[in-house]
């Protein structure tokens, strides 16, 4: 519906001036001061700031979080910096985007595997855009030695934040990126026998429980099915469900309703063309 894309041209230029307006000199962003409004980043902000007064700033928290949630909001503005200025030709964006994969690039691993899983894709996005191996090798680093390690033999990861299904779709996401980057070899199979023991575990778990609501299931079920033609059919499987979950959701009422992130929406159409 053409007479629809003014509004969403304009929800991306707003998301976007929000995203580059909330962004610091060093590249990561700011982060709300939640002190006693949240049990645990209240508590977490309090002890950064008994370290340095100066870490909060008109009400915002101005330097990393040290739980690692700071590579998490990177990634996420990073990844939309970067396909936005691609999409729309704004320089701006382009540079934030980079900004934030920089500083993903520097930025000292942390103990939950999940939050380094984020700064993987960040600076697999990062060499998409400029062939630069820079971000490549530092995408595979990380993913060395701050992921690959923490996974179990069940295929899920071993700190409890990183076991949880929303989490667990999110690594998947940095393996998927990272295989569709590298070039053939060790490191790459590593990423795909990784990535295998994590779609089976997901696979269980919905045969148990049904086809798992994170804001990623279709996006990387969809294209772990593109980058292993011979996985096996449960996967296919599981994907309908998840697809169908989506797209239901955001049709109650008639009325499309955005109850699902737009990304996971739009990858419904890859599973049904």
């Amino acid at each position: 519906k053409k007479e629809k894309l003014p509004t969403l041209d304009g929800l991306v230029r707003g998301c976007c001036k929000a995203m580059v307006a909330l962004q610091v000199d060093a590249g990561h962003f700011k982060f709300p001061d939640v002190r006693g409004k949240h049990a645990r980043y209240g508590d977490l902000i309090d002890r950064l700031v008994d370290r340095d007064v100066s870490a909060i700033d008109g009400g915002w928290v101005v330097m990393p979080l040290p739980d690692g949630a700071s590579q998490v909001d990177a990634c996420e503005c990073g990844l939309a910096l970067l396909r936005a200025g691609a999409a729309y030709r704004n320089d701006d964006w382009t540079k934030a985007g980079f900004k934030a994969a920089d500083w993903a690039l520097g930025a000292a691993c942390v103990p939950e595997f999940y939050a380094n899983a984020f700064a993987v894709s960040l600076l697999c996005e990062a060499f998409r855009v400029t062939a630069d191996k820079k971000y490549l090798d530092g995408a595979r680093k990380k993913c060395q030695i701050c992921v690959l390690p923490g996974q179990a033999s069940n295929g899920r990861w071993l700190d409890p934040v990183s076991a949880r299904t929303v989490s667990h779709v999110v690594i998947l996401r940095a393996l998927n990126d990272l295989e569709e980057c590298l070039p053939p070899g060790k490191d790459r199979e590593a990423m795909e026998t990784a990535a295998a023991k994590a779609v089976k575990t997901l696979i269980e778990e919905a045969e148990r429980l049904g086809a798992p609501p994170t804001a990623n299931t279709v996006q990387e079920l969809e294209r772990y099915l593109r980058l292993h033609k011979d996985a096996p059919q449960e996967v296919r499987i599981v994907l309908e469900r998840a697809a169908t979950a989506a797209m239901k959701k955001c049709a109650r009422g008639g009325r499309v309703q955005a109850t699902v992130p737009l990304p996971e929406l739009a990858a419904v159409s890859r599973v049904f063309p």
